[in-house]
């Protein structure tokens, strides 16, 4: 019994060690990388990437493999430190954006971490793109090769951000002066034409003929005017009789009333013919009165 617990001891010590080995083993595994790994840059404008070579804890001289670009275009692949001076790489295979395979030794190989190659890509389009390995390969100083890892670079690619030119302030608007009303105008009236001034037309000299009858016509009016106020009287004292006879006879009464009408009709009638009589006697005066100048006698026209 005491066999077998030491028998199970040994062999699960064996098999911690086993995989402890395996994992380091692994774990220092070299690789190449691009770096860096993820970034976000603007479509079509260049950035830089490199190829490193990541060695923990062993000696790598040679590297190999081919870049392959996804949307992005390449613009030129460069070697560092290539040359022939001692200490420069050696480039067996140098990479180009028309044909990026290489392979390249590394002066003295290198145990750290070593930028091999830089690259200047630029996006093509919006959206993801990559750089990634194929057919890796990683040589140790003892010629042998010690790892095929490899590690892409994945990018996104952004619209070109549009400049904004600076802001011109605003000026403030003026307040607007609020406008008067105009006052209506009121219309002109127009004015009224002047009537021409008639000239005053000279007094005619008085005439004592003129005079004597202006006086007797105002006398005979105001005698008309005595008549006819009495004549009305008294047709109005005939009226009111007119009325009690008609109303006590009828034939009487419209007898009566038909010679009161005949009797305003005759004194109308006289009345129409002094006024007539009146008027033919002023159409019938001289138009001068001025009195003739005396004839001479015949023996003064005969001097």
């Amino acid at each position: 019994m005491k066999n077998n617990k030491v028998k199970i001891i040994l062999l699960s010590l064996v098999v911690f060690s086993a995989i402890s080995f395996v994992g380091t083993a692994k774990a220092a595994s070299p690789s190449l990388s691009v770096l860096p790994a993820t970034s976000t840059e603007t479509v079509g404008s260049p950035f830089v990437l490199s190829l490193t070579a990541s060695t923990p804890g062993t000696k790598v001289c040679t590297v190999e493999g081919t870049l392959a670009f996804t949307n992005l275009s390449c613009q030129s692949i460069t070697v560092l430190n290539a040359g022939s001076n001692m200490g420069d790489e050696m480039t067996i295979s140098s990479p180009t954006c028309a044909s990026p395979y290489f392979l390249i030794g590394i002066a003295g190989c290198t145990a750290s971490d070593k930028a091999v190659v830089t690259i200047s890509v630029k996006g093509t389009a919006v959206g993801s793109a990559s750089v990634n390995l194929t057919g890796v390969d990683i040589i140790d100083d003892n010629g042998k090769s010690v790892s095929s890892a490899s590690n892409g670079g994945n990018y996104t690619i952004i619209p070109p951000v549009i400049p904004v030119g600076p802001v011109t302030p605003v000026k403030p608007v003026k307040p607007v002066t609020p406008v008067t009303p105009v006052t209506p105008v009121t219309p002109v009236t127009p004015a009224t034409p002047t009537q021409p001034i008639q000239p005053i037309q000279p007094a005619q000299p008085e005439n004592p003929q003129q005079s004597f009858i202006a006086s007797l016509l105002s006398s005979i009016g105001g005698v008309i005017k005595n008549i006819i106020g009495g004549i009305l009287s008294f047709f109005a004292g005939l009226w009111a009789m007119f009325k009690k006879i008609i109303a006590a006879n009828v034939l009487f009464g419209t007898i009566l009333g038909i010679l009161i009408i005949l009797l305003i009709l005759l004194i109308l009638y006289l009345i129409f013919l002094l006024f007539k009589r009146d008027e033919d006697e002023e159409e019938n005066k001289p138009e001068n009165n001025t009195p003739a100048e005396p004839k001479g006698t015949d023996n003064e026209q005969k001097q």
